[in-house]
């Protein structure tokens, strides 16, 4: 008695108060996910029974990927802004520029305890510590990166207009070739020592860390 029954395996529900064009997800420290809303420049927090909670400042701007940051926040890219803002666990929103931001969209926690960001507009991938100091890394064939995750070799990789790249905590970069026919890779995550991405049109593509791909 008093114990919720279990939902039955695949049960989708469907929650939209307060979500104006999500786009990016992650869990946060709290136990909770946590998202951005592009439309009305916030972002959302919903616990694991469905509760939803908006947050509001007048620097975040079209926000778009967001990550959990080894300082216990959550991170987030201001496309509209070219800034990234923190925001903590209780609500409270910081923001970060730099003239290096540039398109800001892609953002991962790195091996290194830092924060790693796509810049779209001039084809860099920046660093910026938990403090707030900006790094950028430029290179040879990196050309309007968008995702990026921690990879599980210790570095961190993008998708890259078609392609994948790596890039070393110590900023070395290098470019994966893909065998397979070019088109813009978006979501990429990490799997069990490999990375998965998943480009259109209607394909999966595996690399694994040495690299060689799969599609």
């Amino acid at each position: 008695a008093g114990v919720a029954a279990a939902a039955p395996v695949g049960a989708v529900q469907n929650f939209g108060l307060g979500i104006d064009d999500p786009f990016g997800i992650a869990s946060g420290p709290d136990g909770n996910l946590w998202f951005t809303n592009q439309l009305n420049d916030s972002v959302g927090r919903i616990t694991p029974a469905g509760v939803i909670s908006n947050f509001t400042d007048p620097t975040i701007s079209a926000p778009s990927m967001i990550t959990a940051g080894p300082d216990g926040n959550l991170w987030f890219t201001n496309v509209g802004s070219n800034s990234l803002g923190r925001i903590t666990p209780a609500g409270v929103v910081s923001n970060f520029t730099d003239p290096i931001l540039a398109g800001p969209t892609g953002i991962a926690a790195g091996p290194d305890g830092n924060l790693w960001f796509t810049n779209v507009s001039n084809s860099s991938i920046g660093r910026v510590t938990p403090t707030g100091t900006f790094s950028s890394f430029g290179g040879t064939g990196i050309s309007f990166p968008t995702a990026i995750v921690a990879g599980p070799d210790g570095n961190i990789w993008f998708s890259n207009n078609g392609a994948m790249g790596r890039i070393a905590p110590t900023g070395a970069v290098a470019i994966v070739s893909d065998p397979a026919p070019p088109g813009p890779i978006q979501p990429i995550t990490a799997g069990p020592a490999r990375h998965l991405a998943a480009p259109p049109p209607h394909a999966l593509r595996r690399a694994t860390t040495q690299p060689d791909f799969t599609t």
